[in-house]
């Protein structure tokens, strides 16, 4: 089965996900709190999507578009770099493990720039032509890596930048 070029559900996400990326990678021309309350417009946005993103019916295969270990670190440093005191936050891992749940530390550049990398994945192979390649890896990493563990995690933590700064 072949998905139409333009299904709506696609479109949208692919131009909050291109939003998204834009956002991380000019993270240095923003304030804190304004760059952490555009995170908080998009990335629920995000989340809902992903879920919306239809099969592919494609093979997993994004070798060819992957981002270069340098070009992770340079977004992690620039993130980081705006966040610096706000960096680090604490967190349970599992929320079902209640009896033994111990709170762990999260990275706010490694949760936003794991988002990136996974996003920019799939616009790179889209950019090649490759839709149906894009999707399954947005649906994948959706599921397993960005929307089930940095998305939700970040949230929280962008959301006190966004609280602590309104009286301001």
């Amino acid at each position: 089965m072949s998905l139409p070029k333009l299904n709506p559900a696609v479109v949208a996400f692919a131009e909050n996900a291109r939003a998204f990326c834009s956002l991380i990678e000019t993270a240095s021309s923003f304030d804190r709190p304004e760059f952490a309350s555009r995170c908080l417009r998009v990335l629920p946005l995000l989340i809902s999507q992903a879920m919306e993103l239809p099969d592919a019916e494609a093979e997993l295969d994004t070798r060819r578009f992957q981002i270069t270990s340098d070009d992770y670190g340079l977004v992690v440093q620039e993130v980081k770099g705006l966040l610096y005191d706000r960096e680090y936050y604490q967190m349970v891992f599992d929320p079902w493990q209640v009896e033994t749940a111990e709170a762990l530390y999260g990275s706010m550049s490694d949760d936003l720039a794991d988002i990136w990398r996974d996003l920019k994945v799939g616009l790179l192979a889209m950019d090649a032509g490759n839709l149906a390649n894009a999707i399954a890896d947005w649906r994948f990493s959706f599921r397993c890596h960005w929307g089930c563990h940095h998305a939700t995690h970040v949230l929280r933590p962008l959301l006190g930048i966004v609280l602590e700064n309104e009286g301001a």
